[in-house]
């Protein structure tokens, strides 16, 4: 992080920087409650075998994964290196979406208590 602040310092101020990272920090710690809240659906589901053995076939699992590693990686990154637009709308924007799909799978496997891959298609799909 301070040498992130010295590169920064090269063309703005110490009180720019800081900011900045400041709120790229604030980013980043939203972006950890949306996927401490994906994880625990994915862990309960995991725990009461609502996971289909090959979880690449499995929504949920490919909707989570894609939270984290897509949507969660633009969100994070694009906050860091300052792409707030990029980090809202290939981040956030997606991720709430995301976060919304996982949701429905997720209620429905624990009010039926089976996996119904027909109910919604999850993300990833071809992207």
């Amino acid at each position: 992080r301070k040498e992130m602040a010295q590169v920064c310092a090269a063309c703005h101020s110490a009180t720019f920087a800081g900011n900045y990272l400041s709120m790229a920090d604030k980013q980043i710690e939203l972006y950890n409650k949306y996927a401490h809240a994906a994880s625990e659906m994915i862990n309960t589901l995991e725990k009461k075998h609502l996971v289909m053995e090959d979880p690449w076939a499995d929504p949920a699992f490919r909707t989570y994964y894609y939270m984290w590693h897509h949507e969660g990686r633009r969100m994070r990154q694009g906050a860091a290196m300052e792409g707030p637009d990029y980090s809202h709308w290939h981040g956030v924007f997606q991720l709430q979406q995301s976060l919304r799909i996982l949701k429905v799978i997720y209620n429905q496997r624990m009010k039926t208590g089976k996996i119904d891959i027909n109910q919604i298609g999850g993300v990833g799909m071809g992207e």
